[in-house]
């Protein structure tokens, strides 16, 4: 009997690690994936930016080499306008020295301020790009591990807002590929009969209606919604305090 009982514990934590272990390699392809995504977008904007510095450099080369009069008489009218600005700059540097200070304290404050309003509209990109490339989920193990970690955050006592901002996810998706860990949670074995129908580049929102009907039964139905009540789910009505 104590044989028994050991060999039934045994294999309990061996199905446990094997859960892990698809877990830890379904998360290792969703990061793959995402790094390649990050480098190639990286390589694009580096290859977009060296353009645009060899053209802002060098806008009027092919100007030069067909123009080199033109050329030669834009020189000697640059060569005239610094001189002037030079004699009319020691002419009026005493009486417009305060001027200038006062000037160039207002054109840096405005300088920073459009800055800061720069810096501000490229952090809120840089968020929404993050929202957009850990939103992409093609596995019901990716899909599972998201809505666990979400959970995960909730029991820490955090708001379901601010958990759905920390996983980078918004509310609607976690909602619509809840049923996946749901019924993973469950019912496993009937989990892992329809995860056997899923194939790669089928769509995984039609793979979470398939869930949600099987949910939608009884008497699963019924414990799944104890299972939000006590916690062990997300209880997307509840509202919290």
């Amino acid at each position: 009997m104590k044989m028994k009982e050991e060999n039934s514990n045994l294999k309990s934590k061996i199905k446990l690690l094997e859960d892990k272990c698809r877990d830890l390699e379904s998360e290792r392809d969703f990061l793959r994936s995402s790094l390649t995504n990050a480098l190639s977008t990286k390589d694009e904007m580096k290859g977009a930016s060296s353009k645009t510095q060899s053209l802002s450099l060098n806008p009027d080369s092919s100007d030069d080499v067909d123009n080199p009069h033109e050329e030669k008489k834009n020189r000697t009218k640059r060569r005239a306008r610094k001189e002037k600005k030079k004699k009319s700059n020691k002419v009026d540097s005493s009486s417009s020295s305060e001027e200038s200070v006062s000037y160039s304290t207002s054109d840096s404050s405005v300088s920073s301020r459009h800055k800061s309003r720069k810096q501000g509209k490229r952090s809120q990109k840089k968020a929404k790009d993050r929202v957009r490339k850990s939103r992409r989920v093609y596995l019901p193990e990716q899909a599972i591990e998201r809505y666990k970690k979400v959970l995960r955050y909730v029991e820490q006592g955090m708001t379901k807002t601010m958990a759905y901002q920390k996983c980078g996810v918004d509310r609607k998706t976690i909602v619509d590929h809840a049923a996946i860990a749901e019924l993973e949670a469950c019912d496993l074995e009937g989990y892992k009969t329809l995860r056997e129908s899923f194939h790669r580049g089928q769509k995984l929102s039609l793979f979470a209606e398939q869930c949600k009907e099987m949910c939608r039964m009884e008497p699963l139905r019924i414990v799944i919604e104890q299972k939000r009540k006590n916690g062990s789910l997300i209880d997307f009505c509840q509202k919290q305090k």
